[in-house]
Formats: structure tokens, sequence, C-alpha cells
């Protein structure tokens, strides 16, 4: 749901959970959802007004975070330092740090590693057969603090922290380590005003033409969704709202009468509706509960799958003349709740746009993941999805002001003014843990994600946690993998 304010008479929006996307190859296949809904590939993002008209601001919220932290402005603040914010930490800044010299070494050197010159490392399959924590520091040498230091950062993306993840995720996101800093060239992310909201925007249009009227982007991006037309008779496709299935299974007998029955709860009563086959696109949080002839060596795959929980904040400012002051637009810090927040250039679509002045409103996102590192991780899954889950809105609040009075204060931040609104996006199964042997197993055993994806009868699994990575990309692509090997079967 994208998060929307008004503020001052400005229209502003910040992401929701789910947010970012890469453009995917337009080559057709499962993973070409772009294509299939035939949404644009080349965007414009407003540039920075006023005194911040020489600032370099990010188009997202995750770029900055160690890829291209050196193409914005960022600043690195630190708590009790007789100068706390030390912008360009990585160049110039690196020995303005209150870092000892042997983590500052460190740092320089496992930003320059690139795991392409050691053949030995270099092992997809070696890689998935330890953890990240273990390859930084058995492995590389680098000091624990390195290793915390990037854990949330992994968090951010994948869940979890170093302890909890196999190394192979560190190449596959090319982190420091793996690829060096300087050589990174993958495609910016990009992000819609309201988070990832836009492409399921699209993928509802497209489905049930009636449901958003206009067909521009701008249409599709902006005018509200007609619910009355999701569920319509007449439609080839419907979309039934404010029900949960919570029993789905094969019934009858003999091919002829085989099909799938469906049970879901619609305001309080219990339905059941009968299918040829079913896709369930589901996460596996609840696919295991709810597949009630689910085979045994899927139960056992699932139980090798674990979630985790993230917090997204969206603060809307009044105006963020305090971080042009301070001359950063993206923040990072070791201490206190999360440990980064951006404001990102919104994106023009059609005749609108969002201000980017800094005398005027804009949301500052907080990305802020919630982890134990030590524990495995199941239990950490479950106690931080508990914290996430029951920690009060007003706890919430009072720590996301009281850590910007701590770092902006001294730019002239003043919560009091300048905070008009405050959303929070709880999102408890945010992303799968790809722990070890998920990509390549353990000892010669199947990857979990290889046997979730074969159908059983007349039921297919298709969901982006297969792949070990939450995003659109491979929710388009598993969908559609799980739903093509139905039709093949089955029609």
């Amino acid at each position: 749901k994208r998060n929307d304010f008004i503020v001052d008479g400005y229209h502003i929006s910040g992401p929701q959970g789910s947010n970012d996307f890469a453009l995917p190859t337009s080559v057709g296949g499962p993973d070409d959802y772009f294509s299939a809904l035939n949404m644009p590939r080349e965007f414009e993002y407003q540039k920075p007004e006023g005194a911040a008209s020489e600032m370099r601001i990010p188009i997202d919220n995750f770029d900055h975070m160690t890829w291209y932290e050196n193409n914005y402005d960022c600043g690195h603040f630190f708590a009790g330092a007789n100068k706390p914010w030390v912008k360009d930490v990585w160049n110039s800044g690196l020995n303005s740090t209150p870092w000892s010299e042997e983590l500052k070494q460190a740092f320089t050197r496992v930003r320059a590693i690139n795991i392409s010159e050691n053949e030995k490392h270099n092992n997809d399959q070696w890689l998935d057969s330890i953890t990240l924590k273990s390859y930084y520091e058995n492995v590389l040498g680098m000091p624990p603090k390195v290793t915390s230091f990037y854990d949330p950062i992994m968090a951010s993306i994948i869940g979890f922290g170093c302890d909890a993840l196999s190394a192979y995720w560190g190449k596959y996101f090319e982190m420091p380590g793996f690829l060096n800093t300087d050589q990174i060239d993958a495609p910016h992310l990009q992000s819609f005003p309201g988070g990832n909201t836009g492409i399921a925007r699209h993928f509802i249009k497209k489905l049930i033409p009636n449901s958003i009227k206009g067909n521009t982007f701008e249409d599709i991006l902006f005018n509200p969704v007609d619910f009355s037309q999701l569920d319509r008779e007449v439609n080839p496709i419907r979309m039934r709202l404010n029900s949960t299935a919570v029993n789905v299974q094969h019934v009858g007998k003999g091919s002829d009468q085989e099909g799938v029955q469906v049970i879901y709860n619609n305001k309080n009563k219990l339905y059941r509706i009968k299918s040829k086959t079913a896709v369930m696109a589901s996460g596996g949080w609840v696919n295991r509960r709810i597949l009630k002839d689910l085979p045994g060596r899927y139960h056992e795959a699932y139980n090798k799958i674990n979630h985790s929980p993230v917090l997204v904040a969206n603060v809307a400012l009044t105006n963020w003349r305090f971080l042009e002051r301070l001359g950063i637009s993206a923040a990072f810090w070791t201490e206190g709740i999360g440990f980064t927040c951006n404001i990102r250039r919104p994106m023009i679509v059609g005749n609108r746009s969002q201000p980017l002045n800094p005398d005027k409103p804009i949301v500052m996102t907080f990305y802020i993941p919630i982890i134990k590192p030590g524990l495995q991780a199941r239990e950490q899954g479950a106690l931080c999805r508990a914290e996430l889950l029951t920690k009060s809105f007003n706890d919430y609040e009072r720590e996301i002001r009281e850590q910007m009075t701590l770092m902006f204060s001294s730019g002239g931040f003043d919560p009091t003014n300048d905070i008009a609104g405050i959303i929070l996006n709880r999102w408890g199964h945010a992303y799968v843990n790809p722990g070890l042997g998920f990509v390549h197993g353990l000892n010669g055993s199947t990857p979990p994600s290889d046997i979730l994806r074969k159908p059983y009868g007349r039921i297919a699994i298709g969901h982006s946690e297969l792949r070990g990575h939450q995003y659109w990309n491979g929710a388009a692509g598993e969908g559609r993998r799980a739903a093509e090997s139905l039709l093949d079967k089955f029609f």
C-alpha cells in the first residue's frame, strides 16, 4: 500500500515495504514482466532545486547503502565524537572516523577484493556451504566489526545478518569482499513514487482492464482502483477480496474427476470452490499450513526455509533544510534504531512530481532490519517477528524522533516543526533467509527450492522465495513457471 501524505498542500509519497526494481532484460522470458505488462523502461527523476541544487541525491532507497554510496552525499554519524558527521567516508573522510587503524585498513582491504581473481574462493558451491560471517572473518581475516557493519545491509536486502546467510549471497549481491567497489557497474535500482505498488497496479490493470480507468502510465499509477470491478462474473479473471484461503487439497478420483478444492474464509463464513488446478503463489509460511495433502518431502523442504521481518518507516517532513545544511541526502549510524535513512529524487510521472526543494515537504525513509545475531535462524525469525508486531507505534515513533534529533539537531532539525507524520510498514515475513546449501544443497542433498518447484498432482508452487531472494523479477518468473507447468500437463 502506497504511503501517502498531504503536507502543506503537497501530495508526497513514500515506498511501502516492497520497494525498488531493476529493469528485467527485454527478452520476453519468464522474468520479463515489464514487456508482458507494457510498462515503460525509461524514467525521469526530479532534480534538486533551491539551495540544494548541487546536492547528489539517490533515486531509490538501496543503492546508497554500499554499492553506489560514493555517487551520493552520504554522511556517517558517530555519536559522541568531536566531529560526529563524516562524509566521503571511504575516501577523503576515512581518517576522520574514530575507527581504529586496524579497522580502517580492514575496510580498505575488503572493499578492494575481487573474488574473480581468486580461483579457490570463487566457487559458488563452496561459498554456499559456509556463512558470510565465516567468509569475512575466517577466510579473509577481517575483524568482527567489519562483519557487524555489513549485518544490517544484508538484513535489509535478504533478512538476516552475515551469521545466518551463506557466503554465496555476498557474491550474489556484489558485497565488499567479493567485488571491488570501484568496479561495480550494475544498473541503478529505481523506485516508483509509492514503491512497488506501481507494479501491482499494472498487473491488476492487465488482468482486469476496467479496474483502473485510463491507459497511460500516469493513469495506472495514480487513478483509484475500482474494487467493484474485481470480482464480476463477466470477468475472465476474478479477484475475490476479503478472502483468506485456509484449506487447499486434491479431491476426486481418476484423471477425469480429479481437481483441487479450495476452502476460504470471507467475512467469517467458509466457502468451497473446486478448480482443475491451483498455483500457490503465496509464501512458504502460508503454504506449509494450508496445503493439506502436501507430501512429506515438501514439508521437509519447507522446514529448511526461514523468514525474517523488517520495518520500513516513512517520515513526512515539512522541510529538509537540516539535510541541506549538513550537506547530506543519506545517513548511516551504528547505534540506535535502524542504521540508515535517506530522501530520494521523486520520479516524474506525466505532469506529476513531488517537490525536491529543501524548503518544501519530502519523505525520509528508514529501513530498519530486526536481527539477533548468534541465534538459530528459525528462533531468530520468530523472536524478531514478535518484537516487530508487539512493539507499539508510540514506542517506534519516540525512537525515530530521538534518533533524528540526536543526528540532525546540529543542522537545525526540530521534530515538533519538521515532522508532519510517520507511517510504519511492519513486514512480518519480509524476506526468505537462504542459509547454508539453499542454492547448491549440502553433502549431495537436493536444494529445498528444487523440490518445491516440482508440481505435485494438480498443484504447483510459485513464489519469489524459491530464488532465495524475494523480489519482483523472481515473483513473476516463479509464478509463470508454476502456471506453465500445469498448463503443459492439464490444458
